[in-house]
């Protein structure tokens, strides 16, 4: 009887043991394959604007630091490319500081999302002597004269001196930047116009750039120089020119390119920045979607140098 009843408890012991060895495994497991699913990583890419760029890269980073599990991928490369992207389903959203062009909203599904504003600066170094008498004021007849070659010195320009011949610097077809310059200006209609970004022009030529951070250091690089970039980059390096809106809210009148005039309306070459997508804004990207419009990723546009929503 001694012996059986030692034999059943080890019997009891060993059945117990395993027990506890496979409970503690299943708990183990089930606690690595929670940690697994609690750290699983949430990719987004999103490509285009390079005027959008600072505003989207603040956002990613300050959205990342507070949700561990996202990745965000920010690349320039224009708008046509964000939107280009966009439609081959390359990346979860696009970047443009331009709407939609027709040929691209009728493709089914695309559609654009304003998140910030901005105004489009014509600017020039701020060692340029080519300003006869302080703040320059131009009229937008003075902007297409001087972008389709009327004006081919700095002396040929009202309040402007200088025998130096005007350099052109402009932007590359996939920007939205050049878009939106172009149509509010009139310069996607001129026949001038198009024979310089054409090549065909009897003796001016315009620097085709890939971003506003280019257009900046190229025209600081050159006091004879003159390009246009987006309210986000200017900075002590560029002098900018005041532009007459004889239709603005506060009146006829020349206005500085700020966000304070962006925002009135009385900037007259302004306009949005949109985050492009497909039928709908994608699930993973819904939370950095509200981000971007919340207070804080509001806050970070205005901290950009842009106008907020």
């Amino acid at each position: 009887m001694e012996r059986k009843s030692l034999i059943a408890i080890a019997i009891i012991g060993i059945l117990a043991g395993a027990f506890i060895t496979w409970t503690a495994v299943g708990v183990f497991l089930g606690e690595t394959i929670t940690e697994e699913e609690d750290d699983e990583e949430i990719t987004l890419y999103i490509s285009g604007s390079t005027t959008c760029f600072p505003i989207i890269v603040r956002c990613a980073e300050e959205f990342e630091d507070d949700n561990d599990e996202y990745d965000i991928a920010v690349s320039g490369g224009g708008s046509s490319k964000g939107i280009s992207d966009m439609i081959n389903g390359l990346v979860d959203l696009g970047m443009a500081s331009r709407p939609l062009k027709s040929s691209e909203s009728s493709i089914a599904g695309m559609a654009q999302l304003a998140f910030a504003a901005d105004g489009i600066a014509l600017a020039m170094s701020a060692g340029n002597t080519h300003f006869s008498s302080g703040v320059p004021q131009w009229t937008m007849e003075d902007v297409l004269k001087v972008f389709n070659g009327t004006y081919r010195y700095w002396s040929d320009v009202p309040d402007c001196s200088g025998s130096e011949q005007i350099v052109l610097v402009g932007r590359d077809s996939n920007s939205g930047t050049r878009a939106s310059f172009e149509e509010i200006t009139g310069l996607e209609d001129d026949d001038g116009y198009a024979e310089i970004v054409g090549g065909t022009h009897s003796w001016q030529t315009i620097a085709e750039l890939t971003s506003n951070g280019a257009v900046h250091d190229a025209v600081v690089a050159d006091k004879d120089a003159i390009g246009y970039i987006g309210l986000g980059y200017i900075d002590i390096e560029v002098d900018t020119i005041d532009l007459y809106n004889d239709a603005g809210p506060s009146g006829p009148g020349y206005y500085q390119a700020t966000t304070a005039n962006v925002k009135s309306g009385d900037y007259p070459i302004s306009r949005n920045l949109y985050l492009i997508y497909r039928y709908a804004i994608p699930g993973d990207a819904e939370d950095f979607v509200d981000f971007i419009f919340s207070s804080k990723g509001q806050a970070i546009v205005e901290d950009e140098g842009f106008v907020k929503i």
